[in-house]
């Protein structure tokens, strides 16, 4: 990476000798020159003068994480990231969506139908219920077709899913519109069981305040990658709402079970793995959604992958539903539909997959403008393959806001925007700081401002953690905290001992003390010393990285992999000396490599231990792919796949 220009070094006396204060990787913002004038076009909606007053304030401490100073502007990385595309469209390649819902009536949008080219032969509509088979939450069942209808259609308070066809003859052999809905059913006879739940919260435990919950989930959205592609919504959330923007959020894992697990039930994979496999209910693990439930609290849960993203991934399942609105059998009924969902998933029909989700969440607070609800919406297809991705629904995810602000959902409501993880793969994950950007998820919190003026504490300590080490296991804590915000009495809630509430101040933590695993860990431990990759111990090294990748890959489905490119060598030495270590294995050193192999260039990155006088080498567990395998055909389970190139694909990629 190229020097930025006028860089700010910060130096500070201390007792016994200078001290180097390093900058957080966060906070430092490169204003381009004329010279970059592709740069400043592209991300002229970023507030820059916000990067130069906010971001360049520095803790006094950052012992016990620190990390390196980086530009998430750096001309460096901004070639490597695709420019966004326009806004995410799905109509102009579909059928035309003909009908829409109000109060519970299916009508004919007369004036869609006149826009659409079968306008003149169009016959009637007939519409079908959607719901899940009860105890096995991967099938759905249909009702029967409604009656044929021209103009409208009263649907049933208890229609939650619906199919829509219509057609442009009697025989019903051409259909001119294909649509589905997600309904929120008010389901009144329950009003009074959630209204005692919520009487019994308010009377016993006295919480001081009640706000709802709302999270939306991006898959795979570095904090850094969020402001250079979502650039609007980024700077609503910081110059028109206050949000809290969490510099410095540690993951728990590479995959979203293993960070969404945390946050919603305060367990670990690691911790849950001793008593539970895949081929076991999810239902065991404890998710909060039961204590907002039985505090009076309405529930939403929303995926847009009902087969692969997070709680389904590897087979993994349910009994019954999280939630007690679960919109999983209409996605499921949409990817059945054979060509309905289109782009890798990010299109269903006419419709984009951001604007059917949030519409959907839009939806259920404005049904429920007046009850608590806990909502989660999460979103996969869009970012899942390239977080660069993500540009596509910036106007969507800003219009979202605007639309929770004018509405006043933003005055009674914790909005949560996260991500799972950082990007596993990609461009951005082999560049220049990629290792750092994979393991710093976004997390923007945004309260009322009415709440934040009332309990200042509160707000300076949130300010405040904003600044240091966090994890999802915090944020769960934090929710459970809202849920009886300074109650009176004890709250008749199961705590994990893990994670501290950010409504508290949080201490300086390294990352074992925040319970993130040292393989996911940020915080600036080795100092790198680059190799020459021509050199002998270059070429050793890589070696052993090579035999433990081939001892990895199944022989039956994969080709042998021999060694393509040694891409980097660098020795990872402590910035604090472990004597003991260092006494018990004299001469070791370790190593970082980053190789590709050959047939089918596959990146790897992972850590060698190695003695060059007594040849001793050990290889870390932890080996990361860097990039994927699209376009080759795939013949394993995907973690197993990681390490194969299946036999039978051309190897048009070695060149």
């Amino acid at each position: 990476m190229k020097t930025p220009r006028n860089p700010v070094v910060l130096l500070t006396l201390a007792v016994g000798g200078i001290v180097v204060v390093y900058l957080q990787f966060n906070i430092c913002h490169r204003q381009p020159t004329a010279g970059d004038e592709k740069v400043t076009k592209w991300h002229k909606n970023v507030p820059s003068e916000q990067w130069s007053k906010d971001n360049l304030k520095v803790q006094e401490s950052v012992e016990k994480c620190q990390v390196e100073f980086v530009d998430p502007f750096h001309p460096d990385i901004v070639q490597l990231v695709v420019r966004p595309a326009p806004t995410l469209r799905c109509d102009l390649n579909f059928l035309p969506e003909i009908t829409m819902v109000e109060s519970r009536q299916l009508k004919v949008d007369r004036t869609k139908l006149r826009g659409s080219t079968g306008h003149a032969t169009f016959s009637h509509c007939r519409y079908r219920n959607v719901a899940g088979k009860p105890e096995d939450d991967m099938k759905i069942v249909f009702s029967e077709w409604s009656e044929p209808f021209r103009s409208s259609v009263r649907l049933g308070e208890d229609s939650e899913f619906i199919h829509v066809n219509c057609f442009s003859d009697s025989k019903e052999e051409n259909i001119i519109s294909k649509s589905f809905f997600s309904l929120v059913p008010t389901r009144r006879h329950l009003d009074k069981l959630y209204d005692v739940k919520l009487n019994k919260r308010r009377v016993k435990y006295q919480p001081r305040e009640t706000l709802n919950v709302v999270i939306v989930g991006i898959d795979g959205l570095s904090r850094h990658q969020f402001m250079r592609t979502m650039p609007k919504t980024y700077k609503y959330l910081t110059r028109a709402l206050g949000s809290f923007d969490f510099t410095m959020q540690g993951q728990h894992g590479d995959n979203t079970f293993s960070n969404f697990l945390p946050l919603l039930s305060g367990n670990l994979e690691s911790e849950v793995k001793e008593w539970w496999n895949n081929t076991q209910p999810q239902d065991a693990f404890g998710f909060m959604f039961d204590d907002f439930e039985k505090a009076g609290f309405r529930t939403l849960y929303s995926e847009d992958n009902p087969l692969y993203s997070g709680f389904y991934w590897g087979d993994r399942f349910f009994i019954n539903p999280l939630t007690s609105y679960w919109n999983r059998p209409l996605h499921l009924a949409m990817v059945a539909e054979r060509g309905f969902v289109t782009r890798n998933g990010s299109c269903l029909g006419p419709q984009t997959i951001s604007e059917f989700q949030l519409n959907y969440l839009l939806d259920f607070l404005n049904t429920f403008h007046d009850k608590p609800v806990f909502a989660v919406s999460f979103f996969d297809a869009i970012t899942h393959y390239e977080t660069a991705s993500a540009g596509v629904i910036d106007e969507h995810l800003f219009n979202f806001y605007k639309s929770l602000n004018r509405k006043g959902h933003l005055n009674k409501s914790l909005v949560i925007l996260l991500s799972d993880h950082g990007p596993r793969w990609g461009k951005v994950r082999q560049g220049p700081n990629g290792r750092v950007e994979s393991r710093n998820p976004l997390l923007f919190l945004t309260f009322p401002s009415w709440f934040l003026q009332k309990y200042k504490t509160v707000e300076e300590n949130l300010r405040a953690n904003t600044r240091v080490l966090t994890s999802y296991l915090d944020a769960h804590q934090m929710l459970l905290d809202l849920l009886y915000f300074q109650s009176a009495q004890r709250a008749p809630i199961q705590r994990s001992p893990k994670g501290l509430s950010m409504l508290e101040k949080l201490p300086q933590r390294t990352c074992d003390e925040a319970y993130i695993p040292e393989h996911q860990c940020f915080c600036k431990k080795w100092i790198e010393t680059p190799i020459d990759i021509s050199s002998r111990l270059a070429r050793d090294v890589s070696r052993f990285l090579l035999l433990e990748i081939k001892s990895r890959s199944d022989k039956t489905e994969c080709e042998e992999f021999s060694l393509g490119e040694i891409l980097t060598v660098h020795l990872l030495t402590a910035q604090v000396a472990d004597q003991a270590e260092d006494k018990k294995h004299p001469g070791r050193k370790l190593y970082q490599v980053r190789l590709t192999t050959r047939p089918g260039l596959a990146s790897f990155e992972g850590k060698v231990h190695y003695n060059s006088v007594s040849k001793y080498y050990k290889v870390e567990k932890e080996i990361e792919r860097l990039n994927l395998f699209r376009g080759e055909r795939e013949c394993l389970p995907t973690r197993r796949q990681v390490y194969c190139y299946c036999k039978g694909n051309n190897r048009k990629y070695d060149n």
